[in-house]
């Protein structure tokens, strides 16, 4: 599964649940749905977090590889490629 995959579900039940909320709904469905979206709110800032300090130290761990004096463009290419496709995927 791919992280584009995941996040458009994340925001289709984002979506679903700010639906729920509306004037339209009684009360016990808007303050239930209200609680989840909120938990949700604060779930996906802390997978935004986690995902973020793990991109980071990658991109660190490379630049620093990449400054290495003497490296070959295709020994750049080696190394920035994995990097670039297991982000990706």
């Amino acid at each position: 599964m791919r992280l584009h995959d995941v996040k458009g579900g994340f925001l289709l039940v984002m979506k679903g649940l700010d639906d729920l909320t509306s004037a339209s709904q009684n009360v016990q469905t808007r303050g239930g749905a209200q609680v989840v979206l909120n938990s949700l709110l604060l779930f996906g800032i802390f997978c935004h977090l986690y995902f973020g300090e793990v991109v980071l130290k990658e991109i660190n761990t490379l630049q620093n590889q990449l400054q290495t004096p003497g490296l070959s463009l295709d020994v750049c290419v080696s190394r920035i490629l994995p990097q670039y496709s297991s982000l990706i995927m």
